[in-house]
Formats: C-alpha cells, sequence, structure tokens
C-alpha cells in the first residue's frame, strides 16, 4: 500500500484541542479513513512511512486515528521540520513494519520516574510496564516489538 497525501500539521487542522495537546510532540500521525479500509485485512500493528517526495527523507510513525480529512494526513510539526516539509507539501504514506531495535539508551529529562520506583521499591516488571506505558503515549514505533 503506497498512497500520496498532503501534509499539514496539527495546527492547521480543525481536531478537537484535547487531541492536539495529546499527539503534537509524539510521532503519531492522523490519516483519513480511507486508509483504515484499503487496511481492513491487515491485523498486525499500524506504523506507516512519511517519505518527503522532494527529498526522498523519510520517518516511521505510529498512527492516533483515521480522522483526518479526505487526502490530507495531519503530522506533527516537528515531524514536519525532520523531513523538510511545508504545509501542504505532498508525501507518500506506506505501511511499515519497523526492525525489532536491540539496544535502547533513555535518559530522563526529569526524575520523577526515578523517584518513583525508588521510592515505591516497585518490581521490574511494574517498572517496566510503567516505563511502556509512559513511552507508549509518545513514542508508539519504539514499543512495536515488545
Amino acid at each position: 500500500m503506497n498512497t500520496t497525501l498532503m501534509c499539514f500539521s496539527y495546527a492547521c487542522s480543525s481536531q478537537p484541542d484535547e487531541l492536539i495537546q495529546r499527539v503534537k510532540y509524539s510521532n503519531k500521525i492522523l490519516l483519513p479513513p480511507s486508509i483504515l479500509h484499503q487496511l481492513q485485512d491487515n491485523t498486525t500493528t499500524m506504523f506507516f512511512k512519511i517519505t518527503n517526495i522532494n527529498n526522498t527523507f523519510g520517518q516511521v510513525c505510529g498512527v492516533q486515528e483515521f480522522t483526518a480529512p479526505p487526502g490530507v494526513v495531519l503530522v506533527p510539526y516537528h515531524v514536519m521540520e525532520g523531513l523538510g516539509l511545508n504545509e501542504g507539501n505532498a508525501v507518500d504514506i506506506e505501511l511499515s513494519t519497523p526492525p525489532d531495535g536491540s539496544y535502547i539508551k533513555l535518559q530522563p529529562h526529569k526524575t520523577e520516574f526515578i523517584k518513583k520506583v525508588l521510592s515505591e521499591k516497585i518490581l521490574d516488571e511494574d517498572s517496566e510496564s510503567m516505563l511502556k506505558a509512559a513511552i507508549s503515549e509518545v513514542k508508539s514505533s519504539m514499543l512495536a516489538a515488545a
């Protein structure tokens, strides 16, 4: 499946503010319902590679919802910047399966997670599930293979 859509940031959308606040710093995109209809037989986790057709830069993103207007993909602005896109540029969207990772190094910006783990003496499984839940809210592709 490969489709060309017009790319806009969330700032140009009429989506609810709550949704925009939840995804604007993530790597999650909004696609039109037509994409979901094309993939009805696909039961795997859905990740999509967005490619700038002018410079071939691409990034794999998770999908938040299939509620974008027809012919449009809504993308966080920081993803657009990284791909060298402007509002309304055409992008290729294709279904993608990210490779399994073998290593990840995390450095928290704040120490709340570490303090909570140490103060409550949370078991390893609980720490892992808490970390997965926190990461999945913003970087869904990191947890695809987990």
